[in-house]
């Protein structure tokens, strides 16, 4: 689902960001899928009623980690 909030003004931030977040994880993600899961991130800031904010974001993908993301975002994208 995408929102019509513009990302644009928060997307490399965001993006940074969510790659500080995976650096030590041993997910194969490739910039797109980087680029992909941040914008899936920030739909999810937003779902929750939250903002772009730093932190908010950081949580988020914190999250993703400990549920397990991976397969079902490949999966949804067709890697697996």
């Amino acid at each position: 689902m995408e929102y019509n909030i513009d990302k644009e003004p928060f997307f490399e931030d965001s993006l940074a960001i969510v790659k500080d977040v995976f650096k030590d994880q041993l997910y194969d993600l490739s910039e797109q899928d980087f680029r992909e899961l941040t914008i899936e991130i920030m739909d999810t800031c937003l779902l929750a009623g939250g903002d772009y904010d730093s932190e908010n974001i950081r949580f988020y993908a914190n999250e993703y980690i400990k549920k397990n993301f991976y397969h079902r975002f490949k999966k949804a994208r067709g890697a697996f």
